[in-house]
């Protein structure tokens, strides 16, 4: 005997269940798992829900979002801030030329360390590089060939989902003359990163003016 369909109402409220309880972005494919293989809903069931869940939290501190490939409900502007302080957990902090290789990356969508250098028109670290993968907001997706096989570059599904956009295609356009400005790509990153930037910098002011301080 078929399994009856579950009513709209219901499958609304077990995919907000869903969204509540994980950590991670959802795809339409991993809710509609949610339900097992007999329950008769479809993509189009799952979609229709989804518009139902943004609808009940429209006036409320969570929206639904689509970040990476998938739906997760966070918290609205102006409310992540107090998120933040019950998590009590530090953000990573960017050095300003980490952002920059950052923004080449993600703006590239995919590059060697000698783009990056010649980009910037320094070297770039190799613990610059580490630091970014354990983030795990870059990672090493192959090898370009070319001589000496360099090692390229490109951003995570972490880095869309922490900067809060579904694909790179998201970020800021840029003209022709900005994408070669390595300082430009940075200041158009999402404002999740630059904000990390700039934490970053506050505290490195704030330790040279206590450093000043004690040599008075």
């Amino acid at each position: 005997m078929a399994k009856a369909k579950i009513a709209a109402d219901q499958v609304s409220r077990i995919v907000e269940l869903a969204l509540l309880g994980m950590a991670r972005p959802l795809s339409v494919a991993d809710l509609l798992r949610v339900f097992g293989d007999n329950s008769g809903l479809g993509k189009k069931d799952i979609e229709q829900a989804l518009q139902e869940v943004a609808a009940n939290w429209q006036q409320r501190a969570l929206e639904l979002v689509k970040v990476s490939g998938g739906w997760r409900l966070r918290a609205r502007g102006g409310y992540e801030r107090y998120v933040k302080v019950m998590q009590q957990q530090s953000p990573p902090r960017l050095s300003r030329p980490m952002l920059e290789v950052l923004a080449i990356i993600a703006y590239n969508k995919g590059v060697t360390r000698g783009d990056i250098e010649k980009l910037r028109g320094v070297s770039a670290s190799a613990s610059q590089l580490a630091a970014l993968e354990e983030l795990g907001w870059i990672e090493i997706t192959g090898r370009r060939e070319t001589p000496g096989r360099p090692l390229v570059y490109a951003t995570t599904g972490q880095f869309l989902e922490d900067v809060g956009i579904d694909s790179l295609d998201d970020l800021p356009a840029l003209d022709e003359f900005e994408v070669a400005d390595s300082a430009a790509l940075a200041d158009a990153l999402p404002e999740t990163a630059s904000e990390q930037s700039a934490a970053a910098k506050n505290d490195d002011d704030n330790q040279q003016e206590s450093g000043d301080r004690q040599q008075q």
